[in-house]
């Protein structure tokens, strides 16, 4: 064999130590959603000290590798509001004029039909509603007052939508004509969410269009397919971790929800609502504690495989 070519048992030694990396990378990812607190990355963190419209146009940490996610309207609408309850969260904290503090409803499930012909939510203070509305093929965020928010839709002033994403293709969609991946979505839940701040101090009008660039991603190459065959087996272990990894998100989004829903509750004088909040919140504290559980096993399985 001349020098310039590989064993067989050198190619295979060097596949073992590629994927033993591979995995050990998965395996901290699991590891780090596990221990990771509601307030968010340190990015995300300083961003909200100074909220600001002029988000990095390129896909958020960890998820720029999600290229295979079908986007539908109830999917990318519960991803923005997922975000969306991060950021009030945690900018609600220090933001010191009550006036703008942010209160965040989600659209309700249930009905997956009903949900798939009108899936509605909002951002709201003491001043503005930033209303999002899904519907077939159609994602459109208006502002309206606040005292709009419960009342019939007819009764609404017509304002123009600042942003509209539109379904062009099964599964395609596009915001100022440019295609979104999943990995784009929090560049907008992040434009989005400072759009409401900066309207609610009058920095720039509500109608007025936002404007969201997305950086040009490299279309990754077609693997060979010996590759393909070989990579099965690791693309079901990262499924299985993202998995795990958005039941833990998921489950970390609802515990603020159900705090305020407490402290409501107790400014109200509601004791039977309390208590149901707080067993609530003490079987989602129980169900988080499992998850990680399975999630720290499943750690162990990545990194021995």
């Amino acid at each position: 064999m001349s020098s310039d070519k590989l064993s067989s048992d050198t190619l295979d030694q060097m596949s073992k130590v590629d994927r033993s990396r591979k995995t050990d990378e998965l395996s901290k990812r699991i590891l780090a959603s596990i221990s990771q607190t509601f307030s968010g990355s340190e990015e995300t963190m300083n961003w909200l000290k100074n909220v600001n419209e002029n988000v990095p146009g390129i896909p958020a940490a960890g998820q720029a590798d999600q290229h295979s996610v079908v986007l539908t309207m109830i999917g990318i609408v519960d991803k923005l509001f997922d975000d969306f309850q991060r950021y009030a969260f945690q900018f609600n904290q220090t933001e010191p004029n009550r006036d703008y503090v942010i209160s965040c409803k989600r659209p309700a499930t249930g009905n997956y039909k009903a949900s798939n012909e009108r899936y509605e939510g909002f951002l709201q203070n003491s001043a503005w509603a930033m209303l999002i509305q899904g519907k077939p093929n159609l994602i459109r965020a208006t502002f309206v007052s606040p005292r709009f928010l419960y009342e019939d839709e007819s009764r609404r002033p017509i304002i123009m939508p600042f942003l509209e994403l539109n379904e062009v293709g099964s599964g395609v969609w596009k915001l100022n004509e440019q295609s979104i991946q999943f990995g784009h979505l929090p560049v907008v839940s992040k434009a989005m969410f400072a759009r409401m701040i900066r309207v609610t101090r009058s920095e720039v009008g509500e109608g007025d269009a936002l404007k969201v660039a997305f950086e040009a991603q490299p279309t990754p190459s077609a693997p060979d397919p010996q590759e393909v065959l070989s990579s099965g087996r690791d693309e079901q272990l990262e499924t299985i971790t993202n998995a795990i990894i958005n039941l833990l998100d998921s489950v970390d989004n609802l515990l603020p929800d159900l705090q305020k829903e407490g402290f409501v509750a107790l400014q109200k004088g509601g004791m039977d609502s309390l208590q149901r909040v707080m067993k609530q919140s003490e079987r989602v504290k129980s169900i988080r504690e499992r998850a990680a559980i399975i999630a720290k096993d499943w750690a162990d399985i990545v990194r021995e495989y």
